[in-house]
């Protein structure tokens, strides 16, 4: 995969991105990630759909995920495997408190982007991220671009470099 590289396909839909996934591609080429860019037709209903459509396993998705600690309601962002479960005890153990789920206002007052589009960089405030080991299997990972119908292609371990995002076994 050369780096920042958007093929012609990619330049026609990179016109009517949105400026969540504009921010999200900019934020990868200043980290100098090497990137592929896709988008969906219309949000995707299913991670087996976002496989389909890039092209992979659904394990080498990554999902990110917003929580908040029950008592700091501290943000921590999870990147995950795709078909991976989370362990809520192994994360309160990670991260020294009870997490719970951030609500929709919450992931975007936090990140600046709308719920299913949280991307693992680019993100307005400085946080913690916690990354799936399984997804260290991949070489690349798909991770999302900003919106729900929108996705990039990277190296996963440039990926948690960029996101300074620790490693981390959930099961």
């Amino acid at each position: 995969m050369p780096p920042h590289t958007v093929s012609d396909v990619q330049s026609q839909t990179l016109t009517n991105a949105s400026a969540a996934t504009l921010r999200v591609l900019e934020a990868a080429r200043n980290a100098d990630l090497p990137f592929e860019f896709r988008q969906m037709a219309q949000p995707p209903a299913s991670l087996a759909e976002i496989a389909v459509f890039c092209e992979c396993n659904a394990d080498s998705i990554a999902r990110t995920v917003l929580f908040k600690g029950k008592a700091s309601r501290k943000p921590v962002l999870l990147i995950m495997s795709g078909e991976h479960r989370v362990n809520e005890k192994i994360l309160a153990d990670l991260v020294g408190e009870v997490l719970e789920k951030a609500d929709a206002d919450f992931v975007h007052r936090v990140t600046g982007y709308v719920m299913d589009g949280v991307p693992p960089i680019g993100i307005a405030n400085r946080i913690t991220m916690l990354m799936d080991s399984r997804l260290t299997m991949f070489q690349n990972i798909w991770c999302p671009a900003g919106t729900p119908d929108t996705f990039f292609m990277t190296p996963t371990r440039a990926l948690a470099r960029a996101a300074a995002a620790r490693i981390v076994q959930l099961s």
